[in-house]
């Protein structure tokens, strides 16, 4: 699903279909993908939609090998995640994303890939993780 929106708009707070920030893409493409709404957890109730901090706290298992459709936890400050998006492939070179990019403008692939331990404009990898989805 997140293939099927890159270049649209980015936008603070956008959650689709036309224009996206980067937890509204994820949200977007797995409501799309699952067919339900109210499948997110803020660690008091379930909605339909969350921040890329609720995505780490409540609503994903960390991975150490992330699978195509995982999400990429990133960071410019410790103890807080800023920024994420869905995972394609994880090779030797690093990651390959799709996320909203306020940088770019859009939804876009991160390419080249992203250094597993490496700074990129300032932010790092944090993590990843598979969603969990309350149904």
């Amino acid at each position: 699903m997140a293939r099927s929106v890159l270049g649209a708009p980015y936008e603070w707070a956008g959650n689709g279909p036309d224009t996206f920030d980067c937890s509204g893409l994820i949200v977007w493409a797995y409501r799309e993908v699952l067919g339900l709404n109210n499948i997110f957890y803020t660690g008091t109730s379930v909605v339909s939609d969350v921040t890329m901090q609720m995505f780490y706290d409540h609503n994903s298992i960390p991975v150490d090998e992330p699978l195509p459709g995982d999400l990429v936890f990133i960071t410019y400050e410790e103890g807080t995640i800023t920024h994420g998006g869905l995972v394609e492939a994880v090779t030797e070179e690093g990651v390959t994303f799709i996320h909203a990019s306020s940088t770019a403008g859009g939804v876009v692939r991160e390419e080249p890939p992203w250094p597993l331990d490496g700074i990129v404009r300032d932010q790092w990898i944090a993590g990843f993780g598979r969603l969990i989805t309350c149904r």
